[in-house]
């Protein structure tokens, strides 16, 4: 019964019985958050494949945010799984997985990337230009400008209210592999709502 997701964190008096380790509430918090990511993604995909590809994909993007945000560092061997479930998950809303259009997305945030990365290195990880192209590759077209804008908008906000003020803001680092990975998500989300006629049509040609 301990093992029963949300419910056993409180069944089991909020400790493990063996060790008596204090669980942490975000435990259970994130437990609930994976459900109910699947509901939402379920209920206006009106698809319980693409739910369950989303919620698999949620859980190896989360892998990824822990990481950065924590550590400033990206599980590369994440990465194809982060991949395998995005691309069923897109075969499932009904788009063209390996179209040619996504080629063109992949190679021109590979291109902007490592260009980036080579000019000023300092002001971009090497796990950045590795997992924005693929992450812009599963968004597709015309989805990889909500993934671009929703990636670096929100990592400038949350990093400009977070700063250390004693500190340049221009030298702040930023975990640009959590806000990547944040904005996949947001994208499948969207995705989600553009099948329940939620928004415009005019997102897509």
């Amino acid at each position: 019964n301990s093992l029963v997701p949300v419910f056993g964190y409180f069944y089991s008096l909020k400790q493990c019985r063996y060790c008596h380790y204090q669980i942490p509430f975000h435990y259970p918090l994130t437990e609930l958050g994976f459900g109910l990511f699947f509901l939402l993604t379920f209920y206006l995909s009106r698809s319980f494949f693409f739910g369950l590809s989303c919620t698999l994909l949620l859980g190896h993007l989360y892998i990824s945010m822990y990481t950065d945000w924590k550590k400033f560092s990206l599980d590369y061997e994440n990465l194809p799984f982060i991949f395998l479930f995005g691309t069923i998950a897109n075969y499932f809303f009904g788009e063209e997985p390996f179209g040619l259009l996504r080629v063109y997305v992949f190679a021109g945030f590979l291109i902007f990337f490592l260009a980036l990365y080579l000019l000023y290195p300092k002001g971009i990880g090497l796990g950045d230009v590795i997992f924005a192209p693929v992450f812009a590759y599963l968004a597709g077209h015309p989805w990889w400008m909500l993934f671009l804008n929703a990636s670096y908008i929100t990592a400038l906000l949350v990093s400009f209210v977070l700063r250390d003020k004693t500190k340049v803001f221009r030298k702040t680092a930023i975990p640009m592999g959590f806000y990547f990975s944040l904005a996949l998500i947001l994208v499948y989300i969207a995705k989600s709502a553009y099948s329940y006629n939620l928004l415009p049509t005019l997102l897509l040609p």
